[in-house]
């Protein structure tokens, strides 16, 4: 009988051992098999199942020092850690104080805080630590399980076996893989993986392609922000920022998968260029000049080149300056009209012989301005002194004229003896 008490004993705890694997094991027919914690600390694994190409992921917010051991260590061909790599906080005080893997087999790499593979509002952007199964509430600054889940899967190609998480320090006792883990059923599958190109380069008012793109059955797509997009329900949209802006892809599968990725898209300023308002000219000439531009290279419509163009003739005049920098171009066009300046001329300063002179400043149909306040195109003057006048034509255009002291009103008396005097000279043979 006590034979037979044994064996049912036996029996027994072989049916609830085979439940709870059957509740731990997410998928026995996989390859890859996830631990996290928040503590770090030594994590021993035993690997005591014999399966082909074994990948491990490790996830900590504090130093973990991972040993790999058992009978299959062997079959281990990745080890991979994704976490915050190093801290100042030590709970667990393994050393080195730093990651490190021990493993007789197999790749490894340390990655300080990757980015997730997998959009969830309630986790980290990046894989930085795991304490929980739950994916529907806030970690705290750490990430959801179907985060890790999904980094783990997508980094390895591995097919999650089992998810084994906790909070404090590992234990000292070796972690066989057949044990399994406690996350499973929190954890979806989801293999979408999202890419949103290369970061691109521009200048300001042209558009660039957002090449968006998702492998793991994405059919839905939103890019953010959606200002300036063509089409932001899209995976390929074109977009016309004003500034350097970060562009955010969001691809899922319209239910509970998707992922995130994003692209830089960098907004060169163009060259300033302001050769003024249209304009009309007085003169002969006229210098325009396109301002100074930190390497710029220059070129007007006449196929002049530097900052200045000196010109003498009416017509529209265009300069393009280029930033040999970030070749953005930026132009601009003036209208010059050249009027000649009216011609005034009053005279020679004289002696007048009288009590009056006429002085006529010319050029119908201008405007007026004489020294004694008249507006008039001709004035009498009366009185010795300086008389001028400034003209301006139709166009605007102005000139002036003087004469100087010179104005003397001499005698009807002192003429006639004048002449009398000058006309009793004996000429000289």
């Amino acid at each position: 009988m006590k034979k037979l008490y044994t064996i049912i004993a036996v029996a027994a705890l072989s049916l609830v051992s085979t439940q709870l694997l059957s509740q731990i094991t997410c998928n026995p027919s996989g390859n890859l098999w996830v631990y996290t914690n928040y503590d770090g600390g030594v994590l021993n694994i035993n690997v005591d199942v014999n399966i082909p190409n074994i990948k491990i992921g490790v996830c900590t917010y504090e130093p973990v020092t991972i040993n790999i051991a058992g009978t299959y260590a062997s079959n281990v061909t990745e080890v991979r850690y994704a976490g915050y790599v190093s801290t100042n906080n030590f709970h667990c005080s393994n050393s080195p104080s730093t990651t490190t893997i021990n493993t007789p087999s197999g790749t490894t790499s340390v990655n300080f805080l990757p980015p997730s593979t997998l959009s969830n509002p309630n986790g980290y952007t990046s894989i930085v630590c795991g304490y929980s199964c739950n994916t529907t509430s806030s970690q705290g600054g750490c990430n959801t399980a179907d985060q890790i889940k999904s980094y783990f899967q997508a980094t390895t190609g591995g097919t999650l076996v089992s998810y084994f998480t906790q909070y404090g320090c590992w234990s000292t006792v070796p972690y066989a893989l057949s044990a399994g883990g406690n996350c499973c059923n929190a954890v979806p599958s989801c293999f979408i993986s999202a890419n949103a190109g290369s970061n691109q380069t521009m200048c300001a008012g042209d558009q660039v392609t957002l090449s968006g793109s998702a492998t793991g059955g994405a059919t839905v797509y939103l890019w953010s922000p959606t200002a300036g997009l063509s089409n932001p329900n899209s995976a390929i949209t074109t977009a016309s920022p004003t500034v350097t802006t970060t562009y955010v892809l969001t691809a899922g599968d319209g239910s509970s998968c998707s992922d995130v990725d994003s692209v830089v898209v960098t907004v060169n300023p163009l060259p300033v260029v302001n050769l003024g308002a249209d304009t009309m000219v007085c003169g002969s000439s006229l210098l325009l000049d396109a301002g100074v531009q930190p390497n710029g290279s220059f070129l007007w419509s006449n196929s002049s080149s530097g900052q200045t163009l000196n010109i003498a003739s009416s017509g529209s005049y265009n300069v393009s300056v280029t930033n040999t920098g970030t070749g953005c171009t930026n132009g601009d066009t003036i209208a010059v009209t050249f009027n000649s300046p009216p011609s005034v001329n009053l005279g020679n300063d004289t002696n007048i012989c009288g009590d009056n002179l006429q002085l006529n400043a010319g050029n119908p149909g201008s405007t007026y301005l004489w020294s004694n306040n008249s507006t008039q195109q001709s004035i009498v003057a009366f009185i010795t002194g300086t008389y001028s006048v400034v003209v301006t034509d139709v166009n605007g255009c102005t000139a002036t004229d003087v004469i100087d002291d010179s104005i003397r009103f001499l005698s009807f008396h002192f003429c006639s003896d004048f002449r009398l005097s000058a006309s009793q000279i004996s000429p000289i043979l």
